[in-house]
């Protein structure tokens, strides 16, 4: 049923044209989501231990370690914390930029 008047004719066109970006859009987002589903199963990365696959992953990291060691300690015992916290590189800058006030700034930019 092709209607003779122009306007109809034109409607009904960009009836179709509406119906066709619809159904590209709709494929568009499924093949999106299948081929994020393909690539996820493909490559799997890195899975996040929970606590208890942890805490046994630890017991048999401890028993492989005490095995090779000959003292008996295991390797988290060897291991001391800092004396001092490490400090950013600004507050190293800031006392050097104290000490050395009698330069002046150089400043970059503009035009």
């Amino acid at each position: 049923m092709v209607p003779g008047n122009p306007r109809q004719m034109r409607e009904v066109g960009l009836r179709r044209l509406l119906l066709a970006k619809r159904w590209i859009l709709a494929g568009s987002v499924t093949l999106t989501g299948v081929l994020a589903a393909v690539a996820a199963n493909a490559f799997p990365g890195k899975t996040i231990a929970t606590p208890a696959s942890k805490a046994t992953s630890e017991q048999h990291a401890g028993e492989a370690s005490s095995s090779t060691e000959s003292s008996g300690e295991s390797s988290s015992e060897s291991v001391t914390p800092p004396a001092q916290a490490p400090t950013s590189g600004e507050a190293g800058e800031a006392e050097q930029g104290a000490s050395q006030a009698s330069e002046a700034p150089v400043i970059s930019g503009g035009s």
